[in-house]
């Protein structure tokens, strides 16, 4: 897999291919669900009827930030056929879209992001507007692994190698913020950030060992902790409380739905039957045992050659962060708001949290969310 490096000159979503030193930090979580997670596929729900009285099925293309369980309710909805049971054929376009979210949207490519508010965000900084839809999970310690490469099992080893180099995704995902936040946390100044695009990218650095360690979501970094590539060197699930204060000391929405507002207007009987699955795929799975999210998942494209065993282990850290309650999903103002405060620890250039494109009325509608019902 050929490897992309180079601090890009703008953030929000053109792929660089340079291989670009920036000094960081962030010791790292790595990997990859699957190399082979991001390819197109289609959800389960062609040829299926709606729910309700019509029989219509309409049909959405979306993007998929990456092969990454907080984006929960979402993979159970895949799992349990519930786009096609409200009429939706779900069409993926990739399951590695973080870093091209904005351009995806803004090109019409696609027409829902199943990624973050950070998204809001990056086109923001375009002049354009975002609709943020549905809050899937909430930021939290248990999101991000970090990943050694082969002969790599302490941080203290990162510390003591010369020309240490990290390998993590682009600028504005969750795996590059992360890892600006777990660099200065563990004062891994002799490191240098390989910037890569997409988290196969990210396992392919480390398991050649050209990177001594990664930082990636921890459903993504578990097929290479699989096979034996790579070595945890931060486990999500048992983070010392002191490093918890210095990486996630505030919680805030971040995986969730959006797109842009005429494109979902255009498709708004399509959208709200999403949500509508969305919303039941968030009921279904608080009701359901770590080990049946685990072995449905596993069936899924986005998380092929994951074992069940790995995957219980992230949904173990994914669960405390997913919305509870009847209304689990809706964004209150209080709650956008630390949303918009707690992405100024993104390392986004540029970035400005008081911005009126992402003041509440502007960048949120629950309108959608609410038609879905419960």
């Amino acid at each position: 897999m050929k490897r992309r490096s180079v601090l890009p000159e703008s953030w929000f979503g053109r792929r660089r291919r340079a291989i670009a030193g920036v000094a960081l930090g962030a010791a790292s979580v790595i990997v990859l669900a699957a190399c082979g997670s991001s390819s197109p596929s289609s959800s389960s729900s062609s040829g299926s009827s709606a729910s309700g009285s019509s029989a219509k099925t309409y049909t959405l293309t979306i993007g998929v930030g990456s092969p990454n369980l907080s984006y929960a309710a979402f993979w159970v909805a895949m799992a349990n056929n519930l786009f096609a049971k409200n009429g939706v054929d779900v069409k993926v376009s990739s399951y590695n879209t973080d870093g091209q979210s904005p351009n995806l949207l803004a090109a019409h490519k696609i027409q829902l992001q199943v990624f973050g508010p950070v998204t809001a965000a990056q086109l923001d900084l375009r002049g354009q507007q975002a609709s943020y839809l549905d809050t899937l999970s909430n930021y939290g310690p248990s999101v991000e692994a970090v990943v050694g490469a082969k002969g790599i099992n302490t941080v203290a080893q990162l510390r003591n190698t010369k020309n240490c180099r990290i390998a993590t995704d682009e600028v504005g995902t969750l795996p590059y913020a992360f890892s600006v936040l777990y660099q200065k946390a563990e004062k891994l100044t002799n490191c240098t950030l390989v910037i890569t695009s997409g988290a196969p990218a990210v396992a392919a650095e480390v398991g050649a060992g050209t990177a001594q360690a990664g930082v990636e979501t921890y459903s993504t970094a578990l097929a290479l902790l699989d096979a034996k590539k790579a070595t945890l060197l931060l486990d999500p699930l048992n983070v010392p409380a002191w490093l918890k204060a210095e990486v996630a000391p505030h919680s805030y929405a971040l995986g969730g739905v959006l797109g842009i507002p005429s494109v979902i207007q255009q498709n708004k009987t399509a959208v709200v039957r999403f949500l509508k699955a969305i919303r039941q795929g968030n009921a279904l799975l608080l009701k359901s045992s770590v080990p049946t999210l685990a072995q449905e998942t596993s069936k899924l494209t986005a998380f092929s050659g994951t074992t069940v065993a790995s995957l219980e282990n992230a949904w173990k850290g994914t669960l405390p962060e997913v919305p509870t309650g009847s209304n689990a999903g809706y964004v209150t103002p209080t709650a956008w708001q630390q949303t918009v405060t707690g992405l100024k620890s993104w390392s986004l250039p540029s970035y400005d949290a008081t911005s009126p494109t992402l003041a509440y009325s502007k960048a949120v509608n629950m309108t959608y969310f609410n038609q879905a019902g419960g």
